[in-house]
């Protein structure tokens, strides 16, 4: 779960976050887009970017 999905529920004290050390914790995102559509200069700089940090 990420962080930033319990940000409110840490910060009014309801749950703590705990470390854990020596766990790989990463997940896969994928992109979906449909292919007919447009896609701005700004949108293939980011598909780019996505691809470098594979």
């Amino acid at each position: 779960m990420s962080k930033v999905s319990v940000e409110v529920e840490i910060k009014a004290g309801l749950i703590k976050a705990l470390e854990i050390e020596d766990y790989n914790l990463t997940r896969d995102i994928n992109l979906v887009y449909d292919r007919r559509k447009y896609i701005t200069p700004a949108g293939h700089e980011f598909f780019q970017l996505l691809e470098l940090e594979i």
